[in-house]
């Protein structure tokens, strides 16, 4: 008898009527709608920026194409090694800049990098 007592009843995890009626039905046409209209206001700023952001990399290899290393100067493999740091501190700020997009919203994220830039 005394083990009856000390048996304690989980809480219920049914909802109760007024409970489920709480619950807001998703509009599924008004929701598609929206994602369609922030994809083609969003989709193309953001493939600029992927566009600038790819110039910005390949440009360097272009312009030892046009003569960057005779107008700077540039003697043996000091062009691979300015190369080098270029490359490896873009990959050194990408991981930290994603991992960013954790703490803040994105669209506040990139509006801060793409106006510091």
């Amino acid at each position: 008898m005394d083990e009856e007592k000390s048996v304690q009843r989980a809480p219920s995890l049914e909802l109760t009527a007024k409970q489920a009626v709480d619950v807001p039905e998703i509009d599924h046409v008004a929701e598609k709608k929206l994602v369609r209209k922030l994809d083609l206001h969003i989709i193309p700023f953001i493939m600029l920026l992927y566009l600038f952001s790819f110039l910005d990399r390949v440009n360097i290899g272009n312009a030892r194409l046009y003569g960057m290393e005779e107008d700077l100067g540039l003697m043996g493999n000091q062009y691979q090694t300015a190369v080098s740091i270029l490359f490896v501190t873009y990959l050194l700020s990408e991981v930290p800049s994603n991992l960013v997009l954790k703490k803040f919203t994105p669209s506040r994220w990139i509006s801060f990098i793409t106006t510091s830039w």
